[in-house]
């Protein structure tokens, strides 16, 4: 995790977690993470496995030019990334781990690296059925765009897990390799996880 307010939302998502499962979504207090609210959205696995924001943070709206919620997960990224970028997110609903994303906002030509963090999040005890996002600049602000983002483009991914010295590492899941980025460490593949 690049950006400090990345670690400060898993931070306080893994508060509420207190070694248990995902916290239910009405633990989620949006005045503990009002500096972030901008950043923040819901997205709910509704029927047939189709996925759809409950919730956008303003900056996401600004950035993409429109309001998101009820549309589709799909909505924000490159056409060609829409089913893998729904497969991570099954995949955090089904092990209910968090994970974070390496993606890459397109605006106007200019490319900018960001960083996705996704926790999952119950409704019910029956499981997750809904996952918490920021989405924030890998490093500095957003910058200012006369135009909308055309899309995300998703680099690599990897679920993401405290350690026992309280560092956090991230288990990848394309190429399988150690990363010295920060307190981060890329080392198992997310298939390796049991369901």
């Amino acid at each position: 995790m690049q950006n400090p307010a990345t670690t400060e939302i898993f931070e306080y998502w893994t508060g509420l977690c207190d070694g248990r499962l995902p916290p239910m979504r009405n633990e989620i207090d949006p005045v503990a993470l009002r500096r972030f609210l901008p950043h923040l959205f819901i997205v709910a696995n509704e029927a047939d496995d189709q996925l759809t924001f409950r919730l956008a943070g303003t900056r996401l709206c600004e950035l993409f030019g429109g309001e998101f919620r009820g549309m589709p997960f799909r909505t924000i990224w490159d056409l060609e990334e829409n089913d893998r970028a729904q497969e991570v997110v099954m995949q955090i609903l089904v092990h209910e781990k968090p994970a974070i994303a390496d993606v890459v906002l397109n605006v106007a030509g200019t490319s900018i690296e960001c960083e996705m963090l996704m926790m999952p999040l119950r409704s019910s005890e029956t499981g997750s059925d809904r996952v918490l996002g920021a989405l924030l600049p890998a490093d500095g602000p957003f910058p200012v765009a006369a135009r909308p983002a055309s899309g995300l483009h998703l680099q690599d991914w990897g679920f993401v897990e405290s350690d026992e010295t309280g560092g956090l590492s991230v288990c990848g899941h394309d190429q399988p390799q150690l990363v010295q980025s920060g307190l981060l460490r890329r080392f198992l593949p997310a298939s390796f996880f049991p369901q």
